[in-house]
């Protein structure tokens, strides 16, 4: 594969964070990690490449809500939430807040990899 599309992981568990970027980097992606959501904004604000990001909305210093609308004011890029809530309120909220997409952990890396797949096909 050529040119390496863009992501940006925002988690704060370091061994997710882990999995993720290597699941993705396996991906095709050039993978940018962060652990917090004032990070992530910022990374995702200055990378004009990023084609996918993932984000987990229980972080420490920002609330999701905040979070996704942030992102969302700073990037078109499609944002998959993985987050351990898993009601219907909470996958609502993320997705009503700018979320493209939301897996609940734990989760398999099929599923991460399928929704991927559909958010960032070229990858």
């Amino acid at each position: 594969m050529g040119m390496h599309a863009h992501c940006v992981v925002i988690e704060e568990d370091p061994d997710i964070r882990s999995l993720l970027s290597l699941a993705l980097s396996r991906a095709g992606f050039n993978v940018k990690t962060e652990s917090t959501g004032a990070a992530g904004i910022n990374a995702v604000a200055e990378d004009k490449n990023l084609e996918l990001v993932t984000v987990d909305v229980a972080l420490h210093d920002l609330g999701g809500t905040d979070l996704l609308q942030a992102l969302r004011g700073v990037s078109r890029a499609p944002i998959l939430v993985i987050s351990a809530r898993a009601e219907p309120v909470d996958r609502l909220a993320a997705l009503e807040s700018g979320a493209s997409a939301y897996l609940t952990k734990p989760f398999r890396l099929r599923d991460l990899q399928d929704l991927v797949h559909t958010l960032a096909p070229a990858n």
